[in-house]
């Protein structure tokens, strides 16, 4: 139980972190960046797959 308590502040005090944060000259913060970037990522992944990208 004591393990669960453990994780569950370390992923709140992660993401806090990251919300928190921002990124100078942009003004948005660290997690959205991150975000945004696995959107782009993924976005990318999957149209390939679409139009018959390399296997």
């Amino acid at each position: 139980m004591n393990f669960l308590v453990v994780a569950q502040c370390l992923f709140e005090n992660t993401w806090k972190l990251f919300t928190g944060v921002k990124i100078p000259g942009i003004g948005i913060s660290a997690a959205a960046v991150l975000i945004g970037i696995f959107l782009i990522f993924f976005s990318v992944q999957i149209i390939k797959e679409f139009l018959g990208g390399r296997k």
